[in-house]
């Protein structure tokens, strides 16, 4: 499901579909790192783009059943998780999804999200500056980077996720998803984050 391109970005115009731009508008909204509203992602949705969901003779109202057939879209192809009544968060497939291919598509056709992720980012970065340094903390982190993973617990591995055996499947998913969204990229955190995510399933086994 990673990097997959929807349908409306096959077309020989690159264009991006309606699906696409709940993800972006989403993601600006911050849904990589906290649960957001399904009215809050409709108003960034017709900011980008308002002639794809207003009403067809009230062009200034937004249409916010053609958001919700979107958000229900992205649920079923991995990239969202939630529902309409309590709200959205992107999934790790979806971070990966806008980072890797949406983003790209909407800088070089001049989308007004682009200016928006930044801002985003700074609402969240006292939390991220702070999980930074309870991670780099663990035993896990310096166990991984240390070259010796063999030595790691299942108890370490609990702590550096902060997750146990009597949590949800949806709550470990969600806590997972939020790490991996906020350390993305090339950095040591970030690649000990996603690492780790591959055996949480057998630690709370």
């Amino acid at each position: 499901m990673m990097g997959r391109v929807s349908k409306g970005n096959e077309a020989k115009d690159n264009r991006l579909s309606n699906l696409d731009l709940v993800l972006l508008a989403a993601f600006s909204a911050g849904a990589a790192l906290r649960v957001v509203d399904t009215e809050d992602i409709a108003v960034g949705a017709h900011k980008i783009d308002g002639s794809r969901f207003a009403w067809r003779k009230y062009p200034s109202q937004i249409d916010l059943e053609r958001v919700r057939v979107r958000l229900s879209e992205a649920r079923v192809e991995g990239y969202l998780a939630g529902l309409h009544s309590e709200g959205w968060r992107l999934t790790s497939a979806g971070v990966n999804y806008v980072q890797t291919k949406l983003l790209q598509v909407a800088q070089s056709k001049g989308e007004r999200v682009v200016t928006q992720i930044v801002s985003v980012r700074k609402v969240d970065r006292a939390w991220i500056s702070a999980e930074r340094k309870r991670l780099t903390g663990t035993s896990a982190y310096k166990k991984v980077n240390a070259g010796t993973p063999e030595l790691l617990t299942k108890m370490e591995i609990r702590e550096f996720f902060r997750v146990d055996e009597y949590m949800s499947k949806d709550v470990v998913r969600e806590k997972l998803d939020r790490l991996a969204a906020a350390f993305d990229g090339g950095s040591k955190i970030g690649a000990t984050v996603r690492s780790l995510m591959q055996i949480v399933p057998e630690v709370l086994s």
